[in-house]
């Protein structure tokens, strides 16, 4: 350590200002005095330096000490040693009500599996995903394959895409679970038109499971579900091939083989084997409780493959009143609803094709029963097309038609005169008898649109045989809506999308745009959900992208809204 007094600075001063040279020494005595200190006591200013450093550092801890001992010295302590029996029953408590609490976890969440599968059950599908979000992920859950299947199948009904689709990869890719597989086989069948895609990938996982199938039962099901497959991909000859190996088959391995029969115009090789199904059902099934489909699709084909119209008439006949019985024992009706509406079109169809007077009434009995058959099937406006069609198989003339309406009346004659005058033009007395339609049914209506869909879609020759209005198929679907739009105000947005439909099949994109995107604000629930899908699609066929992205995410959340108000 230097002499305080003797550095440059207190030399400069010394020579040149005395003044500051006292106050210098003044300010610097202390060092002075330890400049004197250290050299009496070797080392002395280290060992004061190593304590300023030590009682630095340790300054945080000395004030928490300090507190501690502040507190302690403040604490009532004999007042919390008469507490303290209190304080240790609380934590022995507490401690044992944690304890039980953990080991009774397993039993909650058994409880929310059983409150899954009521829900599942009384069809609220939301609470059965939410629940079933809960179990997948616990330990007693997540490798139970049963109990992850149900929450595919939770998932599916809520429209849990995301859900379904890492569920459905870990048991039908990972876990290699047959119900899974089969599920989703049926799923993709039932929906009626699958990608290309789709089918490819269903095909090969039916494939392997024929191949790999562990019991008889798996690979019976695995051979239709191929069978019907390969019908979906036109490998026809592949579908008899396989099945006509099967001499065992059950009635619904029948009822494809035979439909591929037809499909090969192989008409009698069909009607045998639907004769085979039909005795096999007689015998094993009367009451027609587990094979009503095979029975009423196998009496169906005879009767549409039979040169004797009179015995195929009544084959239809006995297929529709075994289904009419069964309708009326069911609960949910709508299934047997859409069924019987498409059989009674093919009776309409067949009586007509008898060419007699009685039998016309006899067929627009069953149209009219048709038109009313719940939601009006989708055929039935090919069907009132095809009767004033000159090229159709059953067309009517204006007099015939005069002589239903004035005979038996009923809402399917009257649809069949309006259509008749609009055709010729007699706009008065077309829109005289759509109204008359429309009073006696509620469905009228929508037959019509259908009509003008088919009309777009399939044109008729009535059209352009008729020379006084020189409009296309096409145009006249447009004037056909227009009526519908006289005659029920209230359809304005169902013809609306009939509009988008039918500008949809020439391509006419901006069509669509420029009709729906100023009605969007008068649009709620479903009808809101349908025009965000028109304008997606259409904005990504016109190529722009970003305006589709953005009606499709428009579309998600008009979905999820909706779903949160069930």
């Amino acid at each position: 350590m230097d002499h305080p007094y003797e550095s440059t600075l207190m030399r400069t001063w010394k020579r040149k200002r005395k003044g500051l040279y006292l106050l210098g020494q003044i300010v610097l005595f202390p060092m002075l005095v330890l400049w004197k200190l250290d050299r009496l006591f070797s080392g002395f200013s280290f060992w004061i330096k190593v304590s300023a450093f030590c009682s630095a550092i340790t300054a945080p801890f000395r004030a928490v000490i300090d507190f501690i001992k502040a507190w302690c010295g403040s604490r009532p302590w004999k007042r919390l040693l008469q507490a303290s029996p209190v304080l240790i029953i609380a934590f022995v408590g507490f401690t044992a009500f944690f304890i039980n609490a953990n080991r009774n976890r397993g039993g909650v969440y058994a409880g929310y599996y059983q409150d899954a599968l009521t829900a599942m059950n009384a069809g609220d599908a939301k609470q059965a995903d939410f629940l079933f979000g809960k179990l997948i992920h616990h330990k007693n859950y997540r490798d139970n394959n049963q109990a992850l299947f149900q929450a595919m199948m939770a998932a599916n009904a809520n429209d849990n895409a995301t859900r379904e689709q890492a569920l459905r990869k870990k048991l039908v890719v990972e876990r290699n679970y047959e119900p899974a597989k089969r599920w989703v086989v049926a799923q993709r069948l039932n929906q009626g038109r699958v990608s290309a895609e789709d089918t490819a990938g269903l095909v090969a996982l039916s494939e392997e499971m024929v191949a790999e199938a562990p019991t008889e039962e798996s690979e019976l099901y695995w051979r239709k579900a191929l069978a019907r497959l390969y019908q979906g991909q036109g490998k026809y000859s592949e579908v008899v091939a396989m099945l006509e190996a099967d001499e065992n088959r059950d009635p619904e391995a029948s009822l494809i083989l035979a439909q591929n029969y037809l499909a090969q115009s192989k008409n009698e090789e069909a009607l045998k084997e639907v004769d085979r199904m039909l005795s096999y059902i007689s015998d094993e099934d009367p009451a027609k409780n587990i094979y009503l489909k095979e029975y009423v699709e196998g009496n169906a084909i005879k009767a549409h493959n039979t040169a004797d119209l009179a015995s195929g008439s009544v084959m239809l006949k006995n297929a529709i009143k075994v289904l009419e019985q069964k309708r009326a024992m069911a609960v949910n009706r709508a299934l047997y609803d859409a069924w019987l509406g498409e059989l009674y079109l093919r009776m309409f169809e067949m009586l007509l094709e008898f060419r007699d007077a009685s039998m016309r009434l006899e067929a627009f009995e069953y149209f009219d029963k048709a038109i009313e058959a719940g939601q009006a099937p989708g055929r039935s406006g090919a069907v009132l097309n095809q009767i004033i069609d000159p090229a159709s198989g059953y067309p009517l003339l204006s007099g015939q038609i005069l002589e239903i309406v004035a005979k038996r009346g009923g809402v399917g004659a009257h649809l069949a005169r309006a259509m008749d005058a609009w055709v010729e033009g007699n706009d008065r007395s077309a829109q005289l008898h759509f109204s008359i339609a429309n009073e006696l049914s509620p469905n009228a209506m929508k037959v019509v649109r259908y009509a003008a869909q088919y009309l777009a879609r399939e044109g008729s020759s009535a059209i352009t045989v008729f020379t006084g209005v020189n409009l296309s198929s096409y145009q006249r679907s447009f004037e056909l809506l227009n009526v519908v739009d006289k005659i029920d105000e209230g359809l304005a947005i169902e013809t609306m999308f009939d509009r988008c439909y039918i500008y949809s099949l020439r391509k006419s994109w901006k069509e669509v745009l420029r009709m729906v995107e100023p009605r969007l604000s008068e649009l709620t629930g479903q009808d809101l959900v349908r025009a965000y899908d028109w304008l997606a699609n259409a904005h990504a066929n016109l190529d722009n992208a970003e305006k589709a992205e953005e009606y499709r995410r428009a579309l998600q959340n008009e979905i999820i809204k909706l779903k949160e108000q069930q």
